[in-house]
């Protein structure tokens, strides 16, 4: 949730660090340079790689946060790792910077890493980028586990309304805090979502199957 970065080092700086000190004796020089300077531009972060990262506080000025957290990404990709878990990656920035981020983390998944998020009340935009989609209630109940593109039709099938100009990342983290009740059901529970989707075995029929990233959203968990 919080930037873990070198203020008084440049982006390159601190992302070069990061390279020596955990890609070991095995590479030479010149592939780990390779390596950073990859890191560096598939997070989009070339245009101010000697820029010192700094603080808001800096007399000098600093990067923006979103830059600073993707070059607090950085850290971690430098290792060239095939899976990495991030808590929550957007916490702290506008929906501008989020969606920087987000997309960054999207293409590190076109180049074959694994990429795990937890994410609170995404712009829908930021959603779409996800592969896959996990919904747990409080208690880590699954309410939905499966396609991204799936996860509306699968509240619509069951009953839920979507309004127009909603976003459906609200709408459906909305329904599972029980803030929104279901048409034609005066009894209902959040956690007969839970019911509803062993009872849809699972899976969502009318969606295609993807492999890769899959945010864990944590609303309410």
């Amino acid at each position: 949730q919080d930037n873990v970065v070198h203020e008084i080092l440049t982006v390159h700086e601190n992302i070069a660090y990061s390279a020596r000190m955990r890609l070991g004796a095995s590479l030479s020089a010149k592939t780990k340079q390779e390596i950073i300077q990859d890191t560096i531009t598939v997070l989009g972060l070339n245009h101010i790689q000697n820029a010192k990262v700094g603080n808001p506080l800096s007399p000098a000025g600093s990067i923006s946060g979103g830059e600073a957290r993707r070059v607090s990404i950085g850290l971690e990709l430098v290792a060239c790792p095939s899976l990495l878990i991030l808590d929550e990656p957007t916490s702290g920035l506008d929906a501008v910077a989020a969606n920087e981020v987000m997309s960054s983390l999207n293409k590190m998944s076109d180049l074959g890493v694994t990429v795990v998020a937890s994410l609170h009340q995404p712009r829908y935009s930021t959603f779409l980028l996800f592969d896959s989609l996990h919904l747990f209630m409080r208690g880590g109940y699954v309410v939905y586990s499966g396609p991204t593109a799936g996860a509306l039709p699968y509240f619509t099938k069951i009953g839920f309304k979507l309004h127009q100009n909603e976003n459906p990342a609200d709408f459906m983290l909305d329904v599972i805090a029980g803030l929104i009740d279901l048409p034609g059901n005066d009894n209902f529970k959040p956690m007969d979502l839970v019911a509803m989707w062993e009872e849809a075995g699972g899976k969502c029929n009318t969606c295609l199957l993807y492999t890769s990233p899959s945010p864990r959203d944590q609303r309410g968990s």
